[in-house]
């Protein structure tokens, strides 16, 4: 009945997601088993946990078995505090405490005291910067627009290829996880048509031939056939930045972060008065679920 209405996932979700199947990878489980032992311990204990916020001057973010996200703030919150860590390892307030000589103490003593786990706790936050950035964006305040989704990707997965630079496996490795699970997000919806229509995309970027398949696709969807042919035949004005289109105007106010693409269309797409009506519509829809927010402490519902 309502053939024009695409289903499309929560992008939070579907990146939250994407960090759990990371974190299956040997390297990260073993660091976050090692992180959650020493937090447990830390929290389990009340003088202990007491003395731990006095030398490091506050608190951890506190483990999530759920929140994926938040569990690498976790991680990074732990990295923060890495010198009043070691500080507080060395100093005679913890040597001489009863803590110092449990079999957790030791353990979180000789993490603590070591170069070499402080690096590959690092390296393991670094990995997931990108993706983490990813998830930010799709869980910001001001919920994201469904038409920068795809720039926000391919921004992810430049920074993933500069970490990672000739380690090239690796990459692939992170890449395949990382479109396995927006496969969701970009077949059969709007998300590649919107990038289409997003200006400040049409003025830096190439569109490839499936996002050119799927806009087409997409206007036989949302309209009567003689109105996706005209809206078809104005997008090629769009697309070569004839007449209003080639203005300063148009390009400067494309590039501003200030200029919704809503608003955009609204000023300079009257020449193609199909295309403006499509676009507008395509590029004001927004791809988050309502109320939900997954890199806090805790998942709110609003």
């Amino acid at each position: 009945m309502y053939e024009h209405i695409a289903w499309t996932p929560c992008l939070a979700h579907t990146v939250n997601l994407m960090l759990k199947d990371i974190a299956r990878r040997p390297e990260h489980g073993v660091m976050i088993k090692q992180c959650k032992r020493i937090s447990n311990w830390l929290h389990n204990h009340g003088q202990l946990n007491t003395m731990m916020r006095d030398a490091i001057g506050g608190e951890l973010v506190k483990w999530n078995a759920t929140r994926f996200g938040t569990n690498y703030m976790f991680l990074e919150s732990i990295y923060r505090k890495r010198d009043r860590f070691m500080q507080w390892m060395a100093s005679t307030e913890f040597q001489h405490s009863k803590w110092a000589n449990t079999e957790d103490g030791r353990f979180t003593h000789a993490s603590f005291a070591s170069m070499e786990w402080w690096d590959a706790l690092k390296y393991i936050i670094d990995t997931v910067q990108p993706i983490y950035k990813f998830l930010r964006f799709a869980d910001q305040d001001k919920k994201p627009n469904i038409c920068e989704v795809v720039m926000a990707y391919q921004t992810m997965k430049q920074e993933l290829r500069s970490f990672f630079g000739t380690n090239v496996s690796t990459l692939k490795e992170y890449i395949e996880v990382v479109d396995e699970r927006l496969g969701d997000v970009f077949i059969g919806t709007y998300v590649g048509p919107a990038a289409v229509l997003n200006p400040r995309y049409a003025y830096t970027m190439d569109p490839t031939q499936q996002m050119f398949r799927g806009l087409k696709d997409t206007f036989q969807r949302m309209t009567d056939l003689q109105s996706a042919v005209q809206a078809l035949q104005e997008f090629d004005v769009f697309r070569q930045k004839v007449g209003e289109y080639s203005s300063e105007m148009a390009m400067r106010m494309a590039m501003d972060p200030k200029t919704s693409p809503t608003s955009w269309w609204m000023m300079f797409g009257s020449s193609t008065p199909k295309l403006q009506y499509l676009a507008m519509r395509l590029v004001s829809q927004f791809v988050r679920a309502r109320g939900v927010r997954f890199t806090g402490i805790h998942c709110t519902y609003k």
